[in-house]
């Protein structure tokens, strides 16, 4: 990993620890900083550069010359997560065209809109179990009882995984993006037997579930390999349910610190869709996403060399103050609304219908049946490469 000289002229120095920043309680003042230095910031890790504003990390999530295939000693390096590298090699968001289109138009399979709206009747009946359990007790941690087992029973559904697995894969799963390299080895060693067991089970189907499709897809001129398979299988379960436990577990800790628009949507359930919109801006579950530069590219009139990475701050890109009024406020009704919590390009969020869905229906029933929601506790954040909170005790009546 080579020094930043003569890479561009002279940005602003950050100390940008992506990992650790996603823990902060409030992370947004030293995002505000960020782009009050410009679009473009250079890292202390040398090759390493962060995008800030929302226009530049717009144009960089469509850049096809700022790649998702990192080398290994890059995974290693620059996530942390070298002890899962050889796994996450294979997910479908490490690739790039060609691998990617056809790893892509395979799995979004099981996410077409017809598949997701059938679906809701389901995820609305998961959502009232949920909620009469909470309502019964009168306390419940959202994590552990609404905003983790709706997603996974759903992706469950969906995988056709039963359902007494689901809290082991989800443990070994979210070890996959902790900072801890020993969680990491047994958990990718793990998840491999696993998922390599369930699809041992069943009978390649090109017309059968998503996993007996990628099954009958090893045969053929644009084949997966089984390694390809099992690792896009165990993408599939933690995609399935990290992003919308984090989107209903943000939005839910924003509305208890914003009493008043709490108090909108409980005045009127049907602001649930603009509510979920306004929760991936304000709070993303995906903070940043990575890349590497594929050729010389001028960002904000400075030139990155090729090989260098690039962190891309979604996060930062929605307080935007050349695009969002009054950003730091969590507002349900805003509208426009051109947040990029997930993503955008070739790589945008292959689950985000289903998870605007499970979050629409969540926040819906959830105002529409709890008299009360009020905070029992302090919340805990949980360090990773994502937004997330280990903790948020509620109580409710």
């Amino acid at each position: 990993m080579d020094s930043h000289a003569g890479d561009v002229t002279t940005p602003r120095l950050l100390e940008f620890d992506a990992m650790a920043l996603s823990a902060v309680d409030d992370p947004y003042p030293i995002y505000a900083e960020l782009r009050a230095g410009g679009p473009l910031a250079k890292g202390t890790i040398a090759g390493s550069w962060a995008i800030t504003t929302h226009a530049e990390v717009s144009a960089a999530l469509r850049d096809q010359r700022l790649g998702h295939r990192f080398p290994r000693e890059y995974i290693e390096f620059v996530t942390g997560m070298g002890a899962s590298a050889d796994l996450q090699q294979d997910f479908l968001l490490n690739h790039d065209p060609p691998d990617h289109t056809r790893l892509r138009a395979l799995m979004s399979q099981a996410f077409k809109g017809l598949v997701v709206r059938k679906l809701r009747d389901h995820i609305t009946e998961l959502v009232d179990d949920l909620l009469d359990r909470a309502i019964e007790l009168g306390t419940f941690d959202v994590i552990d009882e609404l905003a983790y087992p709706l997603p996974v029973q759903v992706i469950c559904h969906l995988l056709n995984i039963d359902d007494v697995d689901r809290d082991r894969v989800r443990g070994h799963a979210t070890a996959l993006v902790s900072p801890d390299q020993n969680s990491q080895i047994e958990s990718a060693d793990w998840l491999r037997d696993y998922m390599g067991g369930v699809l041992r089970e069943r009978e390649p189907d090109p017309e059968g579930d998503l996993l007996q499709r990628m099954l009958a897809a090893e045969d053929g001129e644009d084949a997966f390999t089984h390694h390809e398979i099992v690792a896009n299988a165990v993408l599939l379960f933690f995609a399935g349910f990290e992003t919308t436990t984090n989107l209903i577990g943000n939005g839910c800790a924003a509305l208890l610190g914003h009493p008043d628009q709490k108090e909108r949507l409980w005045n009127d359930p049907d602001m649930a869709p603009l509510a979920v919109e306004e929760f991936l801006r304000y709070d993303p579950p995906v903070p940043f996403v990575n890349r590497i530069t594929l050729e010389p590219i001028e960002i904000a009139g400075h030139t990155i060399k090729p090989q260098r990475w690039v962190v891309l701050l979604l996060a930062s890109a929605n307080r935007d103050e050349a695009v969002f009024d009054n950003p730091a406020d969590l507002d349900i009704s805003r509208k426009p609304n051109p947040h990029i919590g997930f993503g955008g390009g070739i790589h945008h969020c292959l689950g985000a219908m289903l998870a605007r869905l499970e979050g629409e229906i969540a926040f819906k029933r959830l105002a529409e049946r709890a008299r009360t929601f009020e905070a029992a506790g302090a919340p805990q954040r949980r360090v990773s490469g994502v937004r997330s909170l280990a903790k948020l005790p509620v109580a409710i009546s």
